[in-house]
């Protein structure tokens, strides 16, 4: 008999429906029994990682598993843990199946709850499914899969890493303050987090410390068939008064010029590939001004109601995907059925290429024509669906025209464009080709000048991030994961290092004066490149390519060196903090 562990009851009901598993009750918690198996549920996380013995009162190198309804927020939690204890009980099992998100994190969960339930690992399996549906699910059922050993001791690792990092430069900051300031206030420090505020912060002090400069454009605003056009001088941004007023000197007197040259060039833009996670936060973004941490939620629970398949992927190539089946419900709806119609009847086939993670097929919809529960989850499922749609369409093909105009001995440049084929863009509004259409002009043909004037612009500091950015900043520099990025840019504004002003991050003074103090007394914590390579020895784990116990090791060997440098200089530490705190 088999026991399939759910990471949540919404997920445990989808893979009972789909195996036919009748619903019961105990203790009012849900679980379901079918032929030759049982379905039942944690709610997420059952077990966290905590200080063995020493608490959250010292530096702490060992950790254990303990309950979280040990927090009263969280006494449910026990009811699930109960209800899976008498199941135990009560029904005898020969195969235990890990039935979790497919990711590292939905591994770990469901491995730590099986064992604090006594289930010996060579009993425990792995059911991998991408979307919960069910078919997909009675797929994986069919192919039921040993243990995912790498992900379980990279998802421990990281528990741990982020538990020794996290708790200990805590636990000291937040000492360091009380003595300085003779009352209690956390300060919060952590591996990805602090990396990831010193970004903003190094940001705040280059736009500080900017200075503008000055630059000017030389333009002409000239008539082709009674149509007036501004065409610019090809010297582009000119940063010398002297040389921008000379040439506006020479120029301003014209009253015609005379075209020299025409070139056209067309240019394909390819459809895009499928969503990852990423790809999918930053449109939202872009499109709806949805935050990373918003659009991840809607995108679960998106999931969960068996619309989509799983969010937390990095794959963008459509392989695996079954989308085929996924078109044939789509059609059924009005809004798609045209566009689908045109990729059947002339046989399209998706777009290749894109990137594999090894584990999860893209983020696509899954093979049904039902809605989603309210309007910002069908917002995003209506992208999510139209981005899919486009991969199957051709190229978009846009011309542009370059005009050179001779104006009193100076070059000058018009620049037109013009959409030649809408291709992918028909089936996804979201993307517009901004089109500037230039009369036909032939060369040694003349216009009408009628006015030369100097434009004044001057440079702009670099932009300040907005959680889309920042989430990207990250990505880029190879910090977190696409499962935290978002959450740990959250908690930086919920634990006010960070604001928001009209989507743009500043760093409040208490933001600003960790990273100085941090980086005049233990610069390590917020080194970018130590929390890559840490990243790297983690992403090794997951591969199975490096040892967990080694990486426990050296992350300890490094807190222990980072502890020392921090408790010799509590008191100054202490006392740099205070002031933002006034």
């Amino acid at each position: 008999m088999d026991f399939i562990l759910a990471e949540k009851p919404i997920q445990a009901a989808k893979i009972a429906y789909a195996l036919e598993a009748k619903r019961k009750k105990h203790n009012g918690i849900p679980y379901y029994v079918g032929n030759q198996l049982v379905v039942g549920s944690a709610i997420g996380h059952l077990f966290n990682l905590q200080p063995k013995g020493g608490g959250w009162n010292q530096v702490n190198l060992s950790f254990e598993w303990v309950p979280v309804w040990v927090d009263k927020k969280k006494k449910r939690a026990k009811k699930f843990f109960d209800c899976l204890k008498w199941l135990f009980s009560e029904y005898s099992f020969s195969r235990y199946i890990i039935g979790c998100d497919l990711d590292i994190e939905g591994s770990t969960i469901g491995f730590i709850t099986l064992k604090k339930l006594g289930v010996p690992e060579e009993k425990m399996f792995r059911l991998k499914f991408h979307a919960l549906t069910p078919r997909e699910i009675r797929r994986a059922y069919s192919k039921i899969e040993p243990l995912d050993r790498s992900w379980i001791n990279a998802g421990c690792t990281r528990h741990f890493v982020d538990a020794l990092y996290g708790i200990n430069l805590t636990v000291l900051f937040t000492k360091a303050l009380q003595k300085s300031l003779g009352r209690r206030k956390l300060i919060s420090l952590g591996r990805v987090q602090t990396p990831t505020l010193k970004f903003v912060v190094q940001r705040e002090k280059e736009i500080e410390s900017f200075k503008p400069k000055k630059y000017w454009l030389l333009k002409a605003k000239i008539l082709i068939n009674g149509k007036e056009y501004t065409a610019t001088h090809k010297i582009g941004k000119i940063y010398k008064k002297e040389i921008a007023r000379q040439l506006y000197k020479k120029c301003k007197k014209a009253t015609e010029g005379i075209v020299i040259q025409v070139q056209k060039a067309e240019e394909q833009l390819s459809p895009p590939l499928c969503f990852n996670l990423s790809s999918l936060q930053s449109e939202a973004w872009r499109i709806f001004k949805f935050t990373p941490n918003f659009t991840l939620k809607l995108a679960q629970q998106l999931y969960l109601q068996g619309l989509t398949s799983y969010p937390r992927t990095k794959t963008t190539t459509i392989k695996l995907t079954p989308y085929k089946q996924i078109l044939t419900a789509l059609q059924k709806l009005e809004e798609y059925e045209k566009l689908i119609a045109k990729i059947l009847s002339r046989k399209w086939k998706p777009r290749q290429g894109g990137y594999w993670d090894g584990a999860h097929i893209a983020l696509t919809p899954t093979p049904t024509s039902r809605e989603a529960k309210n309007e910002l989850e069908r917002k995003l499922l209506d992208l999510i669906r139209r981005r899919f749609i486009a991969t199957f369409y051709p190229p978009a093909t846009k011309e542009k025209t370059y005009v050179d105009l001779n104006i009193a001995e100076e070059l000058f440049q018009l620049v037109g464009v013009k959409l030649l084929s809408p291709g992918w863009l028909e089936a996804y509004p979201f993307t517009k080709i901004k089109q500037f259409i230039l009369p036909e002009l032939a060369v040694h043909s003349k216009v009408k000048v009628k006015e030369i004037f100097l434009e004044e612009n001057e440079t702009l500091p670099p932009p300040r991030y907005t959680l889309s950015s920042l989430v990207k900043e990250m990505e880029r520099n190879g910090i977190g994961t696409q499962a935290t990025r978002a959450e740990i840019c959250m908690k930086l504004l919920q634990r006010k290092y960070l604001i928001s002003e009209k989507y743009q991050l500043k760093p409040t003074p208490l933001g600003i004066r960790l990273i100085e103090t941090v980086e005049k007394y233990c610069g390590e914590i917020a080194s970018i490149e130590m929390t890559r390579q840490l990243e790297k020895v983690l992403e090794g784990i997951e591969s199975g390519h490096l040892s967990a116990e080694q990486a426990r090791k050296q992350a300890t060997l490094q807190i222990i060196h980072l502890t020392k440098n921090i408790q010799k200089n509590l008191c100054q530490i202490g006392s740099a903090l205070i002031p933002a705190l006034a």
